[in-house]
């Protein structure tokens, strides 16, 4: 039985943190994803709510005649809640829904009308698909509002000058008749009469001077009112409310890029594949290259794929064998038959096997999948004469390469580890670093000479 599993390297995930970059690189996918449902979120949101421009507009009010005074001490010298009121008149909204071609109930749903908490400020908001069209409407508005609260406030000024005209008539048509009377009591020389003309001369002083006040009264009248001035353009006060689709679609694309870094990063900690690891000195691994799944024939292997198993033969044959001479064994062994074919140590050791000729190396295959061998007359297997038979093929050949089934179907590559030069777990990309890790325990406590690891990928990668 395999011991314990061993506990992955706390080394190795400080390295993988260390390498941002390198994370990054490996959850692209996973990063492109938050980005592209982010900005489909984004996209969504414009989509599901309307995006609307608010202009303001704010008008300082004069006192006009006619005018209710302020209430409450808030530095006002005149109604400004009813002139809100007054603001929100039916007739008005008429007048500025015909300018702005729309109808008195439209133009109440698109604006509103406050009183500021202090002084003689009405504050006229005014809403709109458009920022042009916000602008528009808050103008149009506090210009009719304004024009309605001159023409009220002219209106009744004329009113007042027409009843003083009419006053001032009627006392002149007494100063008139009081006039003739006092002519007519002078001329009639009636002693008695003195006392009644000193009643009419003061009945006409009266008369005069009551005219001239209401004169000074009617001249005092203004005609042409000042109801107010806008001190903030409602074209430069528009606001936005809601996103606008470009921004929210940015927006949701960089939220999706944060969140997608951050998953990244947790998920590139605890990814356990060989594929994701930087560091494997920390796990006392030595990997001697990359190459990848070769096709059964030689022909059918792209010319990448030759020179990688070319460079790696030429690689394992350089060292001198357990006696000290150029003959070498290698093992090779699958850690794990889960993401690697059953047949990937043959299939590797075939394709090396066919790359000697060429550079001037004789190698050979030697397959252990059946087991231990048999001596002639002896019904025992034995893997010392395994052993044999590999030493005699090892003194004809400059390398022998051993196959043996994967780590996780069978102990045959433990009872060889021993008898070979060196060791050559292969793993793949997606291959657990929790497997290899009791792989190379297992063959460590066989007494294995030397353990190394090359990676087979499969796919259309460039092998190195």
């Amino acid at each position: 039985m395999r011991p314990d599993l061993p506990p992955i390297n706390p080394a190795l995930a400080t390295a993988r943190t260390s390498d941002l970059a390198g994370a990054l690189r490996r959850q692209a996918l996973l990063i492109l994803v938050c980005i592209v449902v982010g900005a489909g979120l984004g996209f969504g949101y414009t989509k599901a709510t309307k995006v609307s421009y608010e202009s303001k507009a704010t008008v300082l009010l004069e006192p006009l005649p006619g005018d209710k005074p302020p209430g409450g001490g808030l530095e006002r010298t005149l109604d400004v809640e009813t002139q809100a009121t007054v603001a929100r008149s039916t007739a008005l909204l008429q007048t500025i829904g015909e300018r702005l071609g729309l109808s008195a109930v439209q133009v109440k749903q698109k604006s509103h009308v406050e009183a500021a908490p202090t002084g003689n400020v009405l504050y006229i908001f005014y809403d709109d698909d458009k920022d042009t069209l916000a602008a528009t409407g808050a103008l149009v508005y506090t210009e009719e509002y304004l024009a309605l609260r001159k023409s009220t406030a002219d209106d009744l000024a004329k009113r007042q000058q027409a009843l003083l005209t009419t006053q001032i008539d009627s006392l002149q048509d007494d100063v008139t008749r009081l006039t003739a009377e006092i002519q007519a009591k002078v001329n009639s020389e009636d002693v008695d009469s003195s006392t009644d003309l000193e009643v009419l001369q003061q009945q006409l002083e009266l008369a005069i001077t009551n005219a001239a006040t209401l004169r000074e009264e009617r001249a005092r009248i203004d005609t042409d009112q000042n109801p107010g001035r806008v001190i903030v353009d409602p074209r430069t006060a528009v606001n936005q409310a809601g996103l606008d689709s470009k921004f929210a679609i940015a927006g949701g694309g960089f939220i999706g890029l944060l969140i997608g870094v951050l998953l990244a990063l947790l998920r590139d900690r605890r990814d356990d594949r060989y594929g994701s690891a930087m560091d494997l000195s920390s796990l006392g691994i030595r990997e001697i290259g990359s190459v990848r799944q070769p096709a059964p024939q030689r022909s059918a292997r792209g010319d990448t794929v030759r020179r990688a198993y070319a460079r790696l033969v030429v690689r394992l044959s350089l060292f001198n064998g357990i006696s000290g001479s150029g003959h070498r064994s290698v093992l090779l062994t699958a850690v794990e038959s889960n993401t690697m074919a059953p047949n990937t140590a043959h299939a590797v050791a075939s394709a090396l096997v066919d790359e000697g000729p060429e550079n001037g190396i004789d190698s050979r295959m030697l397959q252990s999948e059946a087991g231990p061998t048999l001596v002639e007359g002896d019904t025992t297997p034995s893997w010392d004469h395994f052993a044999g038979v590999l030493a005699a093929t090892s003194n004809e050949a400059d390398v022998v390469f051993v196959t043996a089934l994967s780590l996780d179907r069978s102990a045959s590559a433990l009872a060889i580890a021993p008898r070979v030069d060196q060791v050559v777990l292969l793993v793949s990309p997606a291959t657990k670093l929790r497997d290899l890790q009791t792989a190379v325990a297992d063959i460590h406590s066989v007494d294995a000479r030397d353990v190394s690891v090359l990676v087979v990928r499969r796919g259309h990668g460039l092998s190195r």
